[in-house]
């Protein structure tokens, strides 16, 4: 029994030398893994160094690059003795002296339209599809002198993609004030028509502005500032349309001699209020009233002969921190040879709030056209909405067109849902 006892009392003293060993060894395997880690970690970092301060040299390098290539750009232009940037409204060259000016701008407008028509008579149907309905680049200027002013505008037709001028025009300030123009060029009539589509508070303009619309024309004009508050527009032209695209010289037109005039008073805001529908949040109270007047002679000596016609209309705007309103009445009548006078009246008007801290602006507009027997009176509501990102420059439109009856134009015409 004491034997025994002895060795077992031996071999508890092994066993705990053994542990006692085996405890001093993980202790010392745990600090040289921890000492291999923090070499790792010193070496990860350094390579992390190394590779930031790679990262930072390329970098360094390519702004080094854009900044020599900027002021070589600019060097260049210093030595050719000219400028460039861009002014917030669009790009510009000019010459150092500023005789010589050069402004480049354009738009282009993508939509998808939803079309339903049920006339009650079994035409019933649903056309839809996406479009571009304009693509403008638009270059303006002045040559040799701040007075000798140019307008080229390049537009894309919708239909074949084809690139075609739909304004040229030249200008030159005879005196301060006073400013003669010639080309082809929107008719001072409707107002609506000569605000850019880009500015406008609905999709498209309304049917009323294209019913009694002059458009573009070919002829001579005259801008008279005659005061702050007042301005006057004269035009001697070939008649409405003379300048759209397609239509013939002056050999083939159907207008002897036409005129278009225009009156628009400033009776609180400024002039750049005018340019558009919309008021924006904060902006100050704006109130116009304008009277214009077109009246074209048919074209003598023609087989057939053509119309004699007149044309007028009255608009006024408000706008006030936010909210707009406009209205327009327009008449156009019309004397054939061969029939009796025609007269068709149209009315629009419209309203919209633009919500500052949403960018979004309802909108409503209400028209109604009487085409004197020739067909059946419309009226056409529409309600939509925009969203603006930055202004004009970019924004979203959605509207509702509804008309309480045909129109007397093909179905495709009419778009009841833009986008």
């Amino acid at each position: 029994m004491i034997g025994l006892l002895v060795v077992l009392v031996i071999s508890a003293t092994g066993v705990a030398t053994w542990a006692e060993a085996l405890t001093d060894d993980s202790a010392a395997l745990r600090s040289e893994v921890a000492e291999l880690r923090g070499r790792l970690a010193e070496l990860e970092a350094q390579q992390n160094d190394a590779w930031l301060s790679q990262r930072r040299a390329e970098e360094f390098k390519g702004m080094v690059r854009e900044v020599l290539q900027d002021a070589d750009m600019r060097a260049s232009l210093l030595e050719s003795h000219m400028t460039a940037g861009h002014n917030g409204s669009g790009f510009f060259l000019s010459s150092e002296d500023g005789s010589f000016l050069l402004n480049l701008r354009g738009y282009v407008q993508m939509r998808h339209v939803n079309n339903s028509v049920d006339d009650g008579a079994g035409i019933d149907g649903t056309e839809r599809g996406f479009e571009f309905p304009r693509a403008k680049i638009i270059a303006s200027g002045h040559i040799a002198d701040p007075r000798l002013g140019y307008l080229v505008s390049l537009s894309v037709n919708p239909d074949t993609n084809n690139v075609s001028a739909d304004e040229l025009s030249i200008s030159y300030e005879w005196m301060d004030g006073v400013t003669i123009s010639g080309g082809e060029s929107k008719a001072p009539f409707m107002r609506e028509e000569m605000i850019e589509p880009t500015h406008q508070l609905a999709v498209d303009r309304s049917y009323v502005n294209e019913t009694f619309t002059a458009g573009i024309v070919q002829g001579i004009g005259v801008t008279w500032d005659a005061s702050d508050d007042m301005l006057v527009r004269l035009s001697l032209n070939d008649g409405a349309g003379s300048g759209e695209d397609g239509t013939a010289g002056f050999s083939g037109d159907t207008t002897d001699i036409a005129i278009t005039a225009r009156v628009d008073l400033k009776l609180a805001g400024s002039w750049d209020q005018w340019s558009d529908y919309s008021a924006w949040s904060g902006e100050g109270q704006a109130l116009f009233v304008g009277v214009g007047v077109h009246h074209e002679v048919g074209e003598t000596g023609d087989a057939a002969g053509n119309d004699n016609a007149t044309g007028w209309t009255v608009d006024a705007a408000l706008e006030n921190n936010g909210w707009n309103l406009s209205a327009a009445v327009t008449g156009l009548n019309t004397d054939p040879e061969a029939a009796a006078d025609a007269d068709t009246y149209g009315i629009v008007a419209q309203a919209g709030y633009n919500c500052s801290n949403s960018g979004m602006e309802p909108y409503v507009r209400w028209e109604q056209i009487d085409f004197d027997g020739a067909a059946d009176d419309v009226e056409i509501l529409t309600v939509g909405v925009n969203r603006y990102f930055n202004n004009h420059a970019a924004k979203l439109s959605v509207d509702v067109v509804w008309t309480s009856d045909a129109i007397p134009v093909a179905a495709e015409d009419l778009s009841l849902i833009h986008i």
